[in-house]
């Protein structure tokens, strides 16, 4: 696989925020939460989106809480 410069996979920012998969995120990218690109197959997302992405939801799990959750 050729690697783009100042991107990284999907697989590569889902280890990074240590999730078991990719879908999660592909749906971030599907709500435009997440930018990236699709090459081929593959999505690459911006060194730079990567890390705001993780530090905006460092140790966030699952989907957000709502009154009529409570």
């Amino acid at each position: 696989m050729e690697m783009l410069t100042g991107y990284i996979t999907l697989g590569e920012l889902a280890r990074r925020a240590g999730l078991k998969g990719t879908g999660g995120l592909r749906t971030q990218i599907e709500r435009g939460v997440l930018p990236a690109r699709k090459i081929g197959r593959d999505w690459w997302v911006r060194e730079e989106d990567a890390r705001v992405y993780l530090a905006q939801h460092a140790g966030k799990r699952g989907r957000p809480r709502t009154r009529d959750d409570a």
